[in-house]
């Protein structure tokens, strides 16, 4: 494990290249008792704090056109992951090591590990890459709760949404689906499709993986026969009942969040969130609130000072403008937020909110106004006007750690 560490202090960088390799360490355990490993040569990870360094390792190495935060050289053994997001030293000294900086560790580690146990993973790297997932969620989040982590709940978004547009898709499809992905959303997707084929594999039993990456007795001569020799010999050649399989497992996709941007991550029985002044860490409900129905926000919330020390509740955005409900030390305020704009204040008052000191929020979202409460006790309120107040729901911090517990929406038929 090699922590390229730019400008951070010596003491800081040491902390979190030791985290790094816990990180490391955690999915080469996984991977030794999955695929009964005895000893490997160690493979190489490269942690890169600066984002130009590491941009320069992807450009040498020919990434792909769309910018990602880690890259994997199979063959050669080798990883390099990019440290994001990219923090201030004080948020890193609350923070350590970010979530999704670890989390791509473990993927790498598992990778570079199932490459060396087998020769098919480096022909196709999809292979090595679903069973990374398998390893990270097996770590992260055993019992696949939704509502437990932005990130996991994320990783089934496109699938959600297929199946909210009624367009199911089918697993074969998306198996034969070799193309380099040309944006993000198309790298996002594909990353989904590989960590829902971790799961449903693992749903076969505990030698999934060890069937997935063994040498096939099959004769293959493309790309596409070791695939689907690897596929099928976890799942079988029966690809009806497969795909009837996929379909159920699609019956229990409950996304509650979505991550815009991160990082969230969960400490304990809380989540911890943290941005950065140019980089807004935010996850919204994937429900949208009940048309005509009062509700609440709520939720306990702890700020933890290391730039503007606050957070917000964003409510009712229409793809073209929202109010913040903004927390801060001593004080709440709302404001509106249209594109092309910047924050607009609408309404500022006292609370009472103390640095590190837990304290629980609402908003209360009726007719004509909303209600801040903090504590139990009324902040202030707002007139809501115009506003339908139904659109979209978010949490959202820049320059600031917040730890989060019970964040959640409540109804009720009461006037406000």
């Amino acid at each position: 494990m090699h922590l390229h560490p730019g400008a951070l202090p010596p003491p800081l960088a040491a902390r979190l290249a030791d985290e790094a390799l816990a990180a490391a360490e955690s999915a080469w355990a996984k991977t030794a008792e999955w695929l009964s490993l005895r000893e490997q040569k160690p493979p190489v990870i490269h942690v890169h704090a600066e984002v130009a360094a590491y941009r320069a390792v992807e450009k040498q190495y020919g990434g792909g056109g769309v910018p990602i935060e880690s890259l994997g050289r199979l063959e050669a053994q080798e990883a390099h992951v990019l440290m994001w997001p990219t923090l201030s030293a004080k948020a890193l000294e609350i923070v350590g090591l970010p979530s999704p900086t670890s989390q791509a560790i473990v993927q790498r580690a598992a990778q570079l590990s199932a490459a060396q146990y087998a020769p098919a993973a480096v022909k196709d790297p999809w292979l090595a890459e679903v069973f990374g997932y398998g390893v990270l969620e097996t770590i992260v989040n055993p019992d696949h709760k939704f509502g437990l982590e932005p990130a996991y709940d994320t990783r089934r978004s496109f699938y959600f949404q297929l199946l909210e547009e009624r367009q199911p898709p089918l697993l074969k499809t998306m198996v034969l689906d070799y193309a380099v992905p040309k944006t993000r959303r198309e790298h996002d997707d594909e990353e989904e499709r590989k960590c829902t084929m971790a799961q449903m594999m693992a749903t076969t039993g505990a030698g999934w993986a060890k069937k997935l990456l063994a040498k096939t007795t099959r004769k293959v001569t493309a790309r596409v026969d070791t695939r689907f020799a690897a596929i099928e010999s976890v799942l079988g050649t029966d690809w009806v009942k497969t795909e009837s399989l996929f379909s159920k497992m699609g019956q229990n996709v409950r996304p509650v969040w979505k991550e815009n941007l991160p990082m969230t991550t969960v400490r304990g029985n809380r989540l911890m969130m943290v941005g950065n002044d140019d980089h807004t860490a935010s996850f919204h409900a994937v429900q949208l609130p009940k048309k005509g129905a009062d509700y609440t926000l709520r939720g306990t919330f702890e700020l933890q000072p290391c730039g503007d020390d606050s957070f917000r509740l964003q409510l009712d955005w229409d793809e073209k403008s929202m109010i913040g409900v903004f927390f801060l030390p001593g004080k709440f305020q709302v404001k509106r937020w249209a594109v092309g704009g910047d924050w607009e204040m609408l309404k500022e008052g006292n609370a009472p909110i103390v640095a590190k000191k837990p304290f629980e929020a609402a908003v209360e979202v009726g007719k004509t106004q909303i209600r801040v409460l903090v504590g139990g006790v009324e902040a202030g309120t707002w007139a809501c006007g115009e506003r339908g107040m139904h659109g979209r729901w978010l949490m959202a911090v820049n320059d600031c750690v917040v730890f989060i517990e019970n964040l959640h929406i409540e109804y009720s038929t009461a006037k406000k």
